[in-house]
C-alpha cells in the first residue's frame, strides 16, 4: 500500500535530507522539497479542486517546513509531515472561505489512455471530483486521503487529531454521501 510507504521505507533517502538541510546545506532542502513537492501538490488539488490555490498552499507547507526545519525529526520521513500541514492547511482553507461548491479543473485526474476511453474517464473523474468538493471539509479530506492516497484510517486519524474509529464513521458517512451524490447526477 503506497500510503504505508509514506511512515517510513527503509531505504528512504528523506531522513539523511532531513540531517543535512538541519546542518545548513540548501540544496538537501531543495532536494527534499522536489522529492515531496507532487504528493503534496496532488493532496491539495484533491482537496481544493483549483490549481492555483492547490499551489499556493503546497508552497505555503514549504515554507512552513523551512521554518521549522530545526523541529523535523530527522529519524522519520518528512512526507508525512508535510502531508499533514498540506492537509491542514486545506482543511483551513475551506473552513475559512466556506465555499459550497468548486468546479474542478479539467485534467486534474488523467491518465494515458485511448482518445476516446480517456474522454470517458475523465468525465467520470470530473464527476466524483465534483462529488468529492461537495462533501464537508473533514469527509473530503478522510476520503481523498483514505481513497486517493492509499492511507490507513490509522494514519488519517494521525493526520486529522480523529480517533481511528471517527474515521471509520466519518468514511462510511462520506462514503453514502458520495454514493447520493453521483446517483442523482
Amino acid at each position: 500500500m503506497v500510503g504505508l510507504k509514506l511512515w517510513m521505507a527503509e531505504s528512504d533517502p528523506l531522513p539523511e535530507l532531513v540531517r543535512r538541510a538541519q546542518a545548513g546545506e540548501m540544496s538537501a532542502f531543495e532536494e527534499m522539497v522536489r522529492a515531496c513537492q507532487g504528493r503534496v501538490l496532488r493532496v491539495c488539488l484533491r482537496l481544493l479542486g483549483g490549481s492555483v490555490e492547490a499551489q499556493d498552499v503546497a508552497q505555503e507547507t514549504f515554507v512552513a517546513a523551512y521554518t521549522h526545519l530545526k523541529q523535523l525529526d530527522p529519524q522519520r520521513s518528512p512526507l508525512a509531515w508535510l502531508t499533514t500541514v498540506a492537509t491542514r492547511r486545506c482543511l483551513n482553507r475551506l473552513r475559512s472561505q466556506k465555499r459550497a461548491r468548486v468546479e474542478p479543473e479539467s485534467g486534474a485526474l488523467t491518465s494515458p489512455e485511448e482518445p476516446d476511453q480517456l474522454w470517458l474517464r475523465k468525465q467520470d473523474q470530473q464527476r466524483v471530483q465534483r462529488a468529492i468538493l461537495q462533501l464537508a471539509e473533514t469527509g473530503r479530506a478522510v476520503v481523498v486521503l483514505y481513497y486517493l492516497e492509499e492511507w490507513n484510517c490509522r494514519q488519517i486519524g494521525e493526520t486529522l487529531g480523529m480517533t481511528e474509529s471517527n474515521v471509520k464513521v466519518t468514511l462510511h458517512r462520506s462514503r453514502e454521501r458520495l454514493r447520493a451524490l453521483l446517483c442523482q447526477s
